[in-house]
């Protein structure tokens, strides 16, 4: 049996409802139509293959056969495209947003599923890989896991423990049983996987993972996380959006060229964070502003030690430090000069980048609005081909270096620890669990 440490267990294993930061442990139980590979391409899932229509306005799916739920019942397109549609019907459902671009679903043969989409929208396939593309049953709260999955649980023990049986044939991949512990504290699980008593845990923080790793007593796993960590700028929001921070971008550019990402990344992630690549930018004369930032957790460092790279290249950067309830709400409302936020842990370019900084982005917090920033987006969403979109994606970047509605800083890691019997387990980028090693 592998035990597994987490930081919490959901009161029910369901996709439909689930409104974490990530999917957790749902990806022990539910395969999404899509799936993930550790460096973060897009692999089989449920579903052998895709096409979009010529204007990517349509995306048919075509399903492996033999699939099963985990009471046994075929995974067929019927039962996917009644999934989807509870996915998006459901007026409790975190997915209905996630799905908004689907107009229309229909099985279209045996295993075949075609979605029509009200826009071109390329992204899809990143949110199909996610819990918006998992399967279910419509089978009532009683069923703890109503997936099609490797796992499917067996029992619960009290609000701390798990134990899950393995779905496959007798003799296939992965280990026939899970128990799941939940274990808040993060140093704790680490300790817990270094002392032999559970074999996998995550996620762990980087500053305890660098010394586990140097003693060499855990194997410490590492995936790259889509979320990137910036400093984001008020240029249109309120009162706040008047000094010179937000009307002249040479100031802006002068707070960009003190930094050192490098030595940002080392210090806020011990040498598995990454420091976002940037353009040279032309220096002007800096300008005062204030910086928001939560007062707990590692943003309060980072912001620290960007103060001091600043005061060194004279730039003067006061620190306003909120609760993280009232940093957030303060962003959101449009109340600061300028903000260490961070982007959204989303798989797809897209799905980071459009809310912020298209104008009429959902969470576009700055207020930065330049139309042919839009039309890039709008374009990228709609090419299939990912060498193309990659080159769409990186004159976005130039466009928001050369602008600087947001400096970008970090890229972060998801961190898993790994006794011996979990050696050929690996961290996601997703932050998911896949608990049957070399399979999606």
């Amino acid at each position: 049996m592998l035990t597994l440490a987490v930081p919490a267990l959901p009161a029910r294993l369901d996709p439909v409802t689930d409104a974490g930061p990530g999917p957790g442990l749902l990806t022990a139980t539910c395969t999404p139509l899509i799936g993930l590979a550790p460096d973060g391409q897009l692999v089989q899932g449920l579903a052998r293959g895709w096409r979009f229509d010529a204007d990517a306005r349509a995306l048919t799916l075509d399903l492996r056969e033999g699939e099963r739920f985990a009471d046994g019942e075929p995974v067929d397109a019927d039962a996917v495209a009644a999934s989807l549609t509870r996915m998006v019907a459901d007026r409790h459902s975190p997915r209905r947003a996630e799905l908004a671009a689907v107009a229309a679903i229909e099985a279209t043969g045996p295993f075949t599923v075609r979605l029509t989409l009200d826009r071109p929208y390329v992204p899809i396939l990143a949110v199909l890989a996610g819990r918006a593309g998992m399967v279910t049953q419509d089978v009532g709260e009683d069923n703890d896991t109503p997936c099609a999955g490797p796992y499917r649980v067996e029992a619960r023990r009290g609000e701390g423990m798990l134990e899950l049986v393995r779905n496959g044939p007798p003799g296939d991949a992965g280990f026939a049983r899970v128990r799941v512990v939940a274990v808040p504290d993060a140093a704790l699980r680490l300790a817990r996987v270094r002392a032999g008593a559970v074999d996998l845990a995550g996620p762990v923080e980087p500053a305890d993972a660098a010394e586990a790793a140097r003693e060499g007593r855990v194997r410490i796993s590492a995936a790259a996380d889509p979320g990137e960590t910036v400093v984001l700028f008020n240029l249109a929001r309120g009162a706040r959006a008047t000094g010179r921070v937000a009307r002249e971008g040479g100031a802006r550019a002068a707070f960009a060229a003190s930094l050192d990402l490098p030595a940002l990344a080392a210090l806020a992630g011990h040498g598995y964070f990454a420091a976002i690549d940037a353009p040279a930018t032309k220096a002007t004369a800096g300008a005062p502003f204030e910086l928001t930032v939560a007062s707990q957790g590692a943003d309060a460092a980072l912001a620290a030690a960007i103060v001091r790279q600043a005061s060194a290249a004279g730039i003067d950067v006061r620190l306003r430090v909120r609760d993280p309830a009232r940093a957030t709400l303060d962003v959101q409302n449009g109340d600061f000069e300028a903000a260490l936020v961070r982007l959204p842990a989303r798989l797809d370019p897209d799905m980071r980048l459009q809310p912020a900084f298209h104008c009429d982005g959902a969470a576009n917090d700055g207020g930065y609005c330049e139309r042919a920033t839009d039309a890039l987006i709008e374009r990228a969403r709609a090419v299939a081909d990912p060498r193309a979109r990659a080159d769409l994606y990186a004159q976005i970047r130039m466009r928001l270096a050369d602008r600087l509605p947001a400096v970008f800083l970090l890229r972060g890691a998801h961190l898993v620890a790994a006794g011996p019997r979990a050696a050929g387990l690996t961290a996601y980028p997703d932050g998911g669990w896949r608990l049957v090693p070399g399979t999606r």
